[in-house]
C-alpha cells in the first residue's frame, strides 16, 4: 500500500508539472513486491540495506512506470525510520543541483538493467563490430565497458549485485548531500520494525 501511496503521488505530480499523464505500457504487478522485499538482506548499515530495497524494487519493475522514482521513494521511507526528520530534495525538479548527477544514477541504472536482460544479443552485436547501443531515452550504452560474456543465470546475478551497489552509492551521496551523513554507518533496522514504523506513519 505505501508503494501505491508513492507511486500514486509521483503520478499526480508528473501528470501537474507536464499536463499529460503518464504512459502505461502495462498492468500493476503487486506480485512482484513481497519477492522484492523477500530478496533484501536485513543486516546491514542503513544505507546498505536502503540500497538493496531501492535496487530489488526497480529489478522487479511492478509498476507501469516511474520505477525508479517510486522506489527511490521507497527507499528514503526506510532512511526516515533511521533519521526522523530527513527529507531529501524533489529529485525531479528542474531547478534542483541535484538534477544532473541524480540523472546520470537513474541511467546507469537503466543501462545496467538493458545489459542484464540483453548480454546474448549485445555479445553478438559486438561480434558484428557494434561499438554503442542507443535505448529508449536516448541512453547511450558502450558493449565495450560491460562483460557481456555470461550466460543469463550468470548475468541476472552479476548485474544484479552491480545494480544495489550503484543504488547504495546513489543513496550514499543522497545522504552526504542532505546532510545525513551518519546514516551513511548507522546500523540499519529489521524487515518487521520497517513495517511497523510504516503502520504507525499511516
Amino acid at each position: 500500500m505505501r508503494l501505491l501511496q508513492i507511486f500514486e503521488e509521483i503520478v499526480e505530480q508528473s501528470e501537474l508539472n507536464e499536463g499529460s499523464k503518464l504512459e502505461v505500457y502495462k498492468q500493476i504487478e503487486l506480485e512482484q513486491v513481497p519477492d522484492a522485499i523477500e530478496r533484501v538482506d536485513w543486516t546491514g548499515t542503513a544505507v546498505d540495506i536502503a540500497g538493496q530495497l531501492m535496487s530489488t524494487l526497480i529489478l522487479k519493475h511492478p509498476l507501469p512506470n516511474a520505477n525508479h522514482r517510486t522506489s527511490i521513494g521507497m527507499a528514503q521511507w526506510y532512511l526516515e525510520s533511521i533519521e526522523t526528520g530527513l527529507s531529501f530534495p524533489d529529485y525531479a525538479t528542474e531547478s534542483s543541483d541535484w538534477r544532473a548527477w541524480v540523472d546520470e544514477y537513474v541511467a546507469e541504472s537503466k543501462r545496467l538493467l538493458t545489459v542484464r536482460r540483453n548480454t546474448t544479443a549485445f555479445a553478438l552485436l559486438a561480434e558484428w563490430g557494434c561499438d554503442t547501443v542507443v535505448r529508449k531515452g536516448g541512453i547511450e550504452i558502450a558493449l565495450t565497458d560491460h562483460d557481456l560474456d555470461l550466460v543469463r543465470s550468470e548475468a541476472y546475478a552479476h548485474y544484479g549485485s552491480v545494480h544495489a551497489e550503484l543504488c547504495t552509492d546513489f543513496l550514499t551521496e543522497s545522504a552526504v548531500r542532505s546532510g545525513h551523513d551518519e546514516l551513511v554507518s548507522a546500523d540499519g533496522i529489521g524487515k518487521a520494525e520497517f513495517v511497523s514504523f510504516l503502520e504507525e506513519a499511516g
